[in-house]
């Protein structure tokens, strides 16, 4: 199931969706959503993300770019969920979870993960370290 279709489906309250929008100053692609009632930006990180390559982009580059717009993000204090391809059965409650705490604190700002970034993080620090 698409992510934009999943979501609204089960999250109430969730306001409009805008697709592919672009709100960083230096970051070429859009955020695959924002959720402008509650200023959270959503990235739905595909398999492409994680193995292979995608646009003539390594699996491994595409991971630091990544890790580069989060921390942008968080420079500009833009909220961001980033839903990974293999925690489908955990998106609904990433984002419920990122509305309630914008909610509990409107002047926050936030990276938040689904669960199997852990391995990825773990996967791609080791490749990382390795080529330099």
């Amino acid at each position: 199931m698409d992510a934009r279709l999943l979501l609204c489906t089960h999250v109430r309250g969730m306001g409009p969706i805008v697709v592919e929008a672009h709100l960083l100053h230096g970051v070429q692609k859009p955020f695959d959503m924002w959720l402008p009632q509650h200023k959270i930006a959503v990235e739905v990180d595909g398999k492409q993300h994680f193995i292979g390559s995608m646009y003539d982009k390594a699996a491994v580059e595409q991971y630091q770019y990544d890790r580069w717009v989060d921390s942008v993000c968080q420079e500009q204090r833009l909220r961001l969920v980033r839903l990974h391809y293999q925690d489908k059965s955990s998106w609904v409650a990433a984002v419920k979870g990122a509305i309630a705490a914008a909610a509990a604190d409107p002047f926050s700002s936030f990276v938040r993960y689904t669960p199997s970034y852990t391995h990825a993080e773990n996967m791609y620090s080791a490749a990382i370290q390795l080529t330099m």
